[in-house]
């Protein structure tokens, strides 16, 4: 079963702190439910909308050591483009862009 939390949903622009903070999608499984393809669908299905509405690069975030939530954007066709420090200072976060054709368009900007 899926978790969706409230907050799950394309976010159609971006400021400052979604940059950096969110991105353009966000998603969340039950830890019961984790590790069975669930956000692997959902950012899928959320990838389908964003190209409905016309977004061609698509920002997604997470911590360098949430291998889960990268495994997920990664199979559906992220690229890392950059690193950046979390707020604490202690945690790595990821800046994946995923096309919703699956293709490399360059940097986000």
């Amino acid at each position: 079963m899926i978790d969706i939390k409230k907050g799950d949903e394309i976010r159609h622009k971006l400021n400052e702190s979604l940059l950096k903070n969110g991105g353009h999608i966000g998603d969340g499984v039950r830890p019961s439910e984790r590790r069975k393809g669930y956000a692997t669908e959902m950012i899928r299905l959320a990838l389908e909308e964003c190209k409905k509405i016309g977004i061609d690069r698509v920002l997604m975030v997470c911590y360098k050591d949430n291998i889960g939530s990268r495994k997920s954007i990664i199979n559906n066709g992220g690229v890392l483009e950059n690193e950046l420090p979390a707020e604490d200072g202690k945690m790595t976060k990821d800046i994946i862009v995923i096309t919703p054709t699956g293709e490399v368009l360059g940097k986000f900007s």
